[in-house]
């Protein structure tokens, strides 16, 4: 549900994920266009961005010198698939599916669609692989924090444990197609991993439609897909943890899907502390050394869900996790003495370009 850390650039050009206005945006795509041109290069851009899921997405279709024919049809298939996954997946929406399983499944065992069981099934199966630190069930505790509201707070140590029994996965029962809670005072919260549900739907879309060459951009968790046109040529920027507007590093990547999870889109600081919206479900507290992860894996569902674990685990509960899941990609950024200390997995480290690790 919200913007993190990953910066694109196609052809090596800089496109920030979150974009203010639709001045800026004009402004940005007209910059876009005429340095691809100017640059002589034969790839060219078409691209939509829509308000979805409480981000910008952006879609991405790269063809040669813009000869794609109509692209209209690939565009709105991708579009209604991410409103598809909203709609049933956001707690955010009073209409949602997920919202009446809320409001009634500690009361009865409520059916559910296959993509919202699907979704929940799959949150359920990395929560017990990283042994709760990924916990759907975090939605009573963020609330509490008010995280997503107009004034987050720290809440009294007592609220925070008197919570602490309602947010255990285990409590969740599935039994295709119905869930229940297994306690009164249950929700879920399927924040952590629904976009990238969203991402992996609407990449389908394009493939469907025959699309070959795109970028899917839901607040900077990615889908990207590359043929020979666009092969060797995208660059994935992650972005410094400390300093707007500014980079830590980046690697290439031709095909696959990035997430990153970090401590400086949504948080707030009370007297003198950082307290960020992602929360250890075994504490109830942001309480993680880490100041951001970026994972690839097989698909963005899974990049999101286990960017968001890793990061609560901490640094080193995290590196031995990564190490112990060769499928993943990771790369994990932590303070260190005066600058930032970086980890990443053996396939990234070979790849992966430092711009600026100091902290001051």
């Amino acid at each position: 549900m919200f913007t993190n850390g990953l910066w694109k650039i196609w052809l090596n050009l800089p496109r920030f994920v979150q974009i203010k206005n639709c001045h800026l945006l004009c402004l940005f795509l007209i910059f876009c266009i005429i340095s691809v041109l100017g640059c002589g290069q034969k790839i060219q851009p078409v691209r939509q961005t829509q308000l979805k899921m409480g981000t910008y997405v952006s879609i991405s279709i790269y063809t040669r010198n813009g000869a794609a024919g109509d692209l209209s049809g690939a565009f709105r298939a991708a579009f209604q698939a991410i409103d598809e996954v909203e709609a049933t997946a956001s707690r955010h929406l009073n209409s949602s599916r997920l919202t009446e399983l809320n409001q009634h499944g500690a009361t009865e065992e409520m059916p559910v669609d296959p993509l919202l069981f699907g979704v929940i099934r799959n949150s359920l199966n990395v929560a017990a692989q990283t042994d709760g630190a990924f916990d759907p069930t975090i939605a009573p505790m963020l609330d509490l924090w008010g995280f997503g509201k107009e004034k987050p707070h720290k809440p009294p140590q007592n609220e925070i444990s008197a919570l602490l029994p309602r947010i255990n996965f285990r409590d969740v029962l599935i039994d295709s197609p119905a869930v229940r809670f297994a306690q009164p005072g249950m929700a879920i919260d399927l924040g952590g991993i629904a976009k990238g549900t969203a991402i992996d739907a609407a990449a389908r879309a394009l493939r469907k439609t025959g699309v070959k060459d795109f970028m899917v951009d839901a607040g900077g968790d990615l889908a990207i897909h590359s043929s020979e046109l666009t092969r060797g040529k995208i660059r994935i920027w992650i972005r410094h943890p400390r300093k707007m507007d500014a980079l830590f590093g980046y690697f290439f990547l031709d095909s696959g899907y990035v997430a990153t999870s970090g401590d400086y889109e949504q948080f707030f600081e009370e007297n003198g502390k950082r307290y960020c919206h992602i929360l250890n479900p075994k504490t109830g507290y942001p309480d993680s050394d880490v100041l951001s992860v970026t994972v690839l894996a097989k698909t963005a569902e899974l990049s999101d869900a286990y960017a968001t674990a890793i990061f609560v685990m901490g640094g080193e509960k995290g590196i031995a996790f990564a190490r112990q899941h060769p499928e993943l990609q990771v790369v994990i950024l932590f303070r260190g003495d005066g600058k930032i200390n970086y980890w990443a997995s053996d396939t990234l480290l070979k790849k992966i370009g430092i711009v600026d690790d100091s902290l001051k």
